[in-house]
């Protein structure tokens, strides 16, 4: 099975194995398991379904959520980020330090970011990534749920 990340949110970058239970159920609402008869699923579609609903499974047989282990890209972030805020408590305008160096150093940190993205992210080329849901009436389709009421003009009270 291909490699299946977030590509969104607090758990970018996050492999399924990786999820906390919460968001898995959250997926699993946006991914359930039976469709509508007139719904067509792409193939990464039925992939990231069959993934999410796996490690639902396999998490309440009693296996555990695995550790994040961040890419190359993540970790070099990370330590520009971390740098940037030590480096900031010496050369803050309220740490006694310079206004024009605080600015200087925020530059140089906008420019490692950017220069951050070089790096290789250690994603594979079958890489499988979930969306952010999808906002508005082009929405992916929910299966029907069994409270669900049927609808017709005269339940419409004007």
């Amino acid at each position: 099975m291909p490699l299946i990340i977030v590509g969104y949110g607090d758990f970018e970058d996050y492999r399924v194995k990786e999820l906390p239970m919460d968001m898995l159920e959250q997926l699993a609402a946006r991914y359930p398991l039976v469709l509508p008869d007139d719904y067509s699923p792409e193939y990464d579609d039925l992939v990231i379904t069959l993934a999410i609903h796996a490690e639902i499974d396999r998490r309440r047989g009693g296996a555990a959520q695995e550790a994040h282990v961040p890419s190359r890209r993540e970790l070099a972030q990370l330590i520009i980020k971390r740098g940037f805020q030590q480096a900031s408590k010496l050369h803050h305008p309220d740490a006694d330090g310079q206004h024009v160096a605080q600015v200087r150093l925020a530059q140089v940190r906008d420019e490692l970011l950017e220069n951050s993205t070089n790096i290789p992210d250690d994603r594979p080329d079958s890489l499988i990534m979930i969306p952010a849901p999808r906002q508005g009436p082009d929405a992916r389709p929910r299966a029907a749920s069994v409270n669900d009421w049927d609808f017709n003009d005269d339940d419409v009270p004007f």
